[in-house]
């Protein structure tokens, strides 16, 4: 419970949702009131490998030098946002055909990022343990340091969507059909988790885990977006 200006705001203590800003990416994990910042550094560490003394916790803009602060000083902006320094690049060993390439590159930079290490373009995609990587992920969430990645050629498999978002122009964007719908959501930079898009007269979440192959969408097409917050 927490008194604010003559209001009582009623919080559920054992499992508060905190917000995590990690080079623009938001991650979502669940604490208790009575964690510490700590607590909090120790979630981020196993799920994205961060080092602790490589982390800075911000919330918003001023920096949490104490690691013992309970999170339920924070209530009610448990925004938080995680600046990293001193980061080491990782080994990461691209493979195309018969060809092996060695490239490093910092783990909390963008998927797509490899693709500009390579100096290549869209029309392959690049597959982890037979696993599409998505775009406009953490590498840090797939690859760790000396892994294997394939480059795949994928020009024939491509959508082309034309995409009507609200009262802005139209975008084109190219997606493969085993990629999930919730990849829209990071090429338009939508915030939304309510937003939804038009196919046959049928609304579908933009942040749902289905295939576009699953909804039956495998070739070109024209979409519109519906209730949604552009950042």
């Amino acid at each position: 419970m927490k008194f604010s200006d003559g209001l009582v705001k009623i919080y559920n203590l054992n499992k508060l949702k905190l917000f995590v800003n990690v080079r623009n990416k938001i991650f979502e994990y669940i604490l208790k009131a009575s964690d510490s910042i700590f607590n909090l550094k120790e979630l981020i560490f196993k799920n994205l490998s961060i080092p602790f003394n490589t982390m800075k916790i911000t919330n918003p803009n001023k920096i949490i030098d104490d690691d013992n602060q309970l999170i339920e000083d924070f209530i009610p902006n448990l925004s938080f946002e995680i600046k990293i320094s001193n980061v080491d690049k990782i080994k990461i060993n691209v493979i195309n055909g018969n060809n092996t390439e060695t490239i490093f590159i910092d783990p909390y930079s963008y998927t797509d990022d490899i693709f500009t290490k390579l100096n290549k373009n869209y029309i392959f995609r690049l597959e982890f343990n037979g696993k599409n990587i998505d775009t406009g992920r953490l590498l840090c969430e797939y690859l760790k340091n000396n892994d294997n990645i394939e480059i795949v050629k994928d020009i024939s498999n491509k959508i082309r969507l034309k995409i009507k978002v609200s009262n802005r122009d139209i975008r084109i964007v190219y997606v493969s059909p085993d990629d999930r719908l919730f990849i829209l959501s990071e090429m338009l930079d939508i915030k939304d988790k309510s937003s939804k898009f038009l196919y046959k007269s049928i609304p579908y979440n933009i942040f749902s885990i289905q295939t576009f192959r699953e909804i039956n969408l495998t070739k070109d097409s024209a979409l519109v977006i519906m209730n949604q917050a552009i950042g």
